[in-house]
């Protein structure tokens, strides 16, 4: 059994991240979803919001607390998940515990475990309702004006390093995490609103090199969510992966990886 348990913890640090990129062909799909992973867990436990822009906490505030997660009666669930990683066929069985754990059972393929292991934790990292002031406590949060679309700018820094949002519409639409080497760009390009708040159901996570800004690897997610019981659940995500700027992963007929979650059920 592979197990995690998500905390303040998870994701923290350039060195986590890299430690997971395991092997090129599957570095994306991993690094990526557990990028985002960091990106939202990011600034715990760093110093308080003494000399950010006022309105630029308020932004970005507002943005976070408007995203669907869920609530403090989250029982967890359990599924039987299969996945088809470029012809690969593997399944077994996920379960994430009230109390926020994942363990992915009989599967395989030991990277397949991992890379259901990564999406799956990366889910439960944005659905875990915790407070803005706990997760944002960073020492300066800023704008920096607005894209020709509209959408607001900030910036937010500490000891870990740099991170950047565009905010529009209410939702924050594109993060860029600056890492050794690397910049981390996630762009949504898709959501659905529900009472409870917005979902992204399509992003991009592009990898480019910090030097020369080439593109070192892109990938296209579609997440499909399905209401049961009172809680929007991940049911089905198709990535679809290339590794050079000249190629487009949406122009792929065929998804790359295709992995879905049947069967869940409420612990």
């Amino acid at each position: 059994m592979l197990s995690v348990k998500i905390d303040a913890s998870m994701g923290i640090g350039v060195n986590f991240l890299q430690k997971i990129m395991f092997r090129r062909m599957k570095s994306l799909a991993i690094w990526g979803v557990i990028a985002i992973a960091a990106i939202a867990s990011w600034s715990l436990a760093t110093p308080a919001l003494a000399v950010s822009s006022d309105s630029a906490v308020a932004e970005l505030q507002q943005a976070y607390e408007n995203r669907y997660t869920w609530d403090s009666e989250f029982p967890g669930f359990s599924a039987e998940v299969s996945i088809n990683d470029e012809g690969n066929l593997d399944h077994g069985i996920v379960r994430v515990s009230p109390d926020f754990e994942v363990s992915v059972d009989n599967v395989k393929d030991p990277q397949i475990r991992q890379l259901i292991q990564a999406m799956v934790s990366s889910e439960v990292v944005h659905r875990k309702p915790i407070a803005f002031e706990e997760r944002h406590n960073v020492d300066d949060i800023r704008s920096r004006g607005y894209t020709n679309q509209g959408a607001r700018v900030l910036s937010e820094s500490n000891e870990e390093g740099t991170s950047s949002y565009e905010i529009k519409d209410g939702k924050i639409q594109l993060i860029k995490r600056y890492a050794e080497g690397k910049i981390v760009s996630i762009d949504s390009v898709g959501f659905i609103d529900t009472t409870e708040g917005y979902l992204t159901t399509h992003y991009t996570v592009t990898i480019y090199d910090r030097g020369s800004g080439e593109v070192r690897e892109k990938e296209d997610v579609r997440d499909f969510y399905e209401k049961i019981g009172p809680y929007y659940l991940l049911t089905n995500r198709n990535i679809r992966r290339v590794m050079s700027e000249s190629e487009d992963p949406e122009e792929k007929m065929v998804p790359d990886t295709i992995v879905r979650f049947n069967n869940v059920q409420p612990l």
